[in-house]
């Protein structure tokens, strides 16, 4: 009886150190599938990258909140983009996809060289316009592919400003009832996420980005301002792949840099993804017009710039200096 008893602890523990390793089953850590939503999760750190034991320099977490009516078509554009360049020791690229069309899905996908790795996710269709889905998000990225550096790009074709991003529409329901009752993440959420996956800003992110439009304002600064370094954003607009691909965030060249220099410091990388981004005065877009269902092309302003975040405060004291004088 003592035997069996010994026999049974040895393979538990046998167990246990051998999935720390990665290397049961499939060949994924158990400890990825054992993540609950709920955050009460182990800090222990399992890195399931390239170089499992290896922690990388930096990590891109692109968030893809595209379950939305439009652009339908640019999911895939940006995962190619990723996988032109892929992951390599020092740079792991991590991404969770959320789509309408071809499949309404959540995928959560690690990037490598012209390939993708399916890492399991909690369900089947995740509500990106939640922040807890945000901050399951980065929590999981965190735990699974450690670096010294993070950058966190939300990805979105609505950009609202201080008003909110990631909008996720319902596909069961009609089109014009789907955007209506759209859920989004707003700033004070947003603020939730930030503070909860930094630890009250402890940890803060390095580089936070929005590839979406009008997010490049004092507000939005002020907000993520306590939980990250830098910020990358449009004061105006972008445009979406699907649109016109040449004016687009610069994922491929500036991640291609940072692979290839990953001891670039985030200031340094929040610069290169402004320098490599091309904007355009009066560029056209193709608009869908729901009332009249017709397609129009309009002239945009597309633009880009890295924001020194420890200075927001500053800034935002003049603001309100300036509101208290004009409102007298």
């Amino acid at each position: 009886m003592k035997l069996t008893k010994l026999f049974s602890v040895f393979v538990l523990i046998s167990l246990l150190i051998w999935s720390s390793f990665g290397v049961l089953g499939d060949g994924k850590n158990i400890f990825l599938s054992s993540i609950s939503h709920s955050f009460q999760v182990s800090s222990k750190r399992t890195n399931i990258g390239i170089h499992p034991n290896h922690i990388a320099k930096w990590t891109c977490m692109i968030y893809a909140s595209w379950d939305t009516t439009l652009c339908i078509n640019d999911t895939k554009f940006l995962i190619e983009e990723l996988k032109k360049v892929g992951s390599s020791k020092e740079l792991n690229i991590v991404v969770l996809l959320d789509t309408m069309y071809p499949k309404d899905e959540t995928n959560f996908l690690y990037i490598l060289k012209n390939t993708t790795r399916n890492i399991p996710w909690y369900e089947k269709d995740s509500n990106l316009g939640d922040w807890r889905t945000l901050a399951e998000f980065i929590d999981r990225v965190k735990k699974n592919f450690t670096a010294q550096h993070y950058i966190l790009i939300i990805a979105s074709p609505h950009g609202m400003a201080w008003q909110g991003v990631c909008q996720d529409n319902d596909i069961n329901k009609g089109r014009t009832q789907a955007q209506l009752e759209a859920t989004f993440i707003d700033m004070s959420e947003l603020t939730t996420a930030l503070k909860r996956i930094t630890n009250n800003g402890r940890e803060r992110i390095d580089i936070i980005g929005f590839d979406t439009c009008i997010t490049a304002s004092v507000e939005v600064a002020y907000q993520i301002a306590p939980y990250a370094n830098y910020m990358v954003a449009s004061e105006e607009n972008m445009q979406s792949f699907s649109s016109n691909p040449n004016y687009t965030w610069p994922h491929y060249k500036s991640l291609s840099k940072l692979r290839e220099f990953p001891n670039m410091s985030a200031e340094d990388f929040a610069k290169c993804i402004v320098n490599n981004f091309v904007a355009e005065s009066n560029t056209s877009a193709y608009l869908r017009c729901y009332p009249t269902k017709k397609w129009v092309n309009i002239p945009i302003n597309t633009t880009l710039s890295a924001i020194n975040l420890s200075r927001v405060s500053q800034v935002a004291s003049a603001v309100d200096k300036l509101a208290m004088n004009l409102i007298k």
